[in-house]
């Protein structure tokens, strides 16, 4: 959706050095428009689509910047720039909905930024001896006179096991990915906080509290369906233009159901050949509903048709590599087309995916759920597991205490998460795997 840098720098000459050296480099793929704003100590560089959700409010006292779409609790009410500057002036507990990444600044204040609530919006920080810097890719840092990449072999332990970042420790020293659920602060004297605002209410008290546990099958269903509709109501306003990736797999499909339900009228989107199973299921899908649907075979329209399969994967790969710093594993690899595929297809301003949904709705298939279950489901499905990577690893004391030190962190995470055995096995998952690679895609 954006990528972006915020950097918090009394030195003035400094801050407009690394500004300029990111301009040329921050957009990642063509056809992104790059702008930047400067308020007091503060510059902010990014890179959009013309036609991405991006909303400013500036003014001789500070400035603010959504990137996204922040839903406000209970209702389909976008959050603006200039809405936050007002609900974050005395922290109040404000959770949004949507997927999002926003900022405030204040002179007197500081620094507020934020992200959607399950973190799938990439968020990095990393403080030097008088510089904060906030970035969507941990690459943009690399561009900092102050900064030197070095390798943090806890986060290199944590992403060959898990797919994916653990215990928020990224692959450079000194980086790290904001939690799920945090805020960041960065006051006028440049100290740097963190707060948990929100954690997936699973232990067991939150779901005595809620009553589901004492309802028949059927009612539970029935429980879910309405949550999950009015979920979608207020996400995708049936008024609203809009697209939906229909890729023709179950939750594609079952997102359809409800938008037709509530009587919405997207324009579909599936890419893949004419013959493949998914695509006549949305084929269906289309005929059912009437909705206008646009199939794209994606080596048709590719800028990079005319390179063998190897090279393709190999710049797919670089691009994976050096945007995300493999955050996600080799998770996201397969939607790196889509940002080149979109642009070649004239559709709606808003795209709808069920991405997240198989994760959020069906959770994990642990059985029995315990952390070594856990864990074993996560690094079998493309990790590599504890016994693999000590192999790997030079036999070294430290080298492999480190190993002990980064999956004694997520058996403490693992704990703390929830007092339910098996909700621990979910948020494992979602929390230190899952959301990475959606973020990423």
């Amino acid at each position: 959706m954006a990528n972006f840098a915020i950097v918090l720098d009394p030195d003035t000459q400094r801050r407009s050095r690394f500004a300029a050296a990111i301009c040329p480099e921050i957009a990642p793929v063509e056809g992104l428009l790059v702008n930047q704003r400067h308020q007091g100590a503060l510059s902010v560089v990014w890179a959009a689509a013309p036609n991405a959700p991006v909303d400013i409010d500036q003014d001789g006292s500070g400035l603010a910047m959504v990137w996204g779409e922040a839903i406000a609790p209970d209702s389909a009410r976008r959050q603006t720039a200039a809405s936050l500057r007002t609900a974050w002036q005395t922290r109040p507990e404000n959770l949004f909905d949507g997927f999002y990444a926003a900022f405030t600044y204040e002179h007197q204040s500081g620094l507020t930024v934020d992200g959607d609530v399950l973190g799938f919006f990439p968020l990095y920080y990393w403080r030097g001896p008088d510089v904060v810097v906030i970035c969507s890719s941990p690459e943009l840092l690399r561009y900092h006179p102050d900064f030197t990449p070095r390798l943090c072999v806890d986060g290199l332990i944590g992403i060959l096991l898990m797919r994916g970042i653990a215990d928020s420790r990224c692959l450079w020293q000194g980086v790290t990915r904001l939690g799920a659920g945090d805020w960041l602060t960065v006051l006028p004297d440049l100290q740097v906080t963190t707060r948990q605002q929100y954690r997936i209410p699973c232990n067991q008290a939150d779901i005595e509290a809620a009553g589901y546990q004492n309802l028949a099958l059927k009612e539970q269903l029935e429980a879910l369906t309405v949550t999950v509709d009015r979920a979608i109501a207020r996400h995708a306003p049936a008024a609203d233009q809009q697209g939906l990736m229909l890729s023709g797999g179950l939750d594609s499909r079952m997102l359809a159901g409800f938008l037709h339900q509530q009587q919405a009228t997207p324009q579909l989107l599936t890419f893949g050949r004419r013959d493949d199973l998914e695509v006549l299921c949305a084929r269906s899908v289309a005929q059912t509903t009437g909705w206008s649907h646009l199939q794209v075979n994606p080596d048709q329209i590719s800028a990079k048709a005319e390179l063998s399969l190897t090279q393709r994967c190999l710049d797919a790969a670089d691009q994976l590599t050096r945007w995300d710093h493999l955050a996600g594993g080799g998770g996201s690899f397969a939607g790196l087309n889509w940002s080149e595929m979109a642009a070649s297809i004239p559709i709606a301003p808003r795209m709808v995916t069920g991405l997240a949904m198989d994760r959020a709705i069906c959770g994990t298939h642990v059985s029995p759920p315990t952390f070594e279950g856990a864990l074993a489901y996560e690094y079998n499905r493309g990790g590599l597991s504890p016994a693999q990577l000590r192999q790997l690893f030079v036999k070294d004391d430290w080298l492999q205490g480190k190993i002990t030190g980064v999956i004694d962190q997520l058996h403490q995470d693992y704990l703390s998460d929830s007092d339910v055995e098996a909700q621990r096995a979910w948020l494992m998952s979602l929390y230190h795997g899952n959301r990475f690679a959606l973020g990423m895609a």
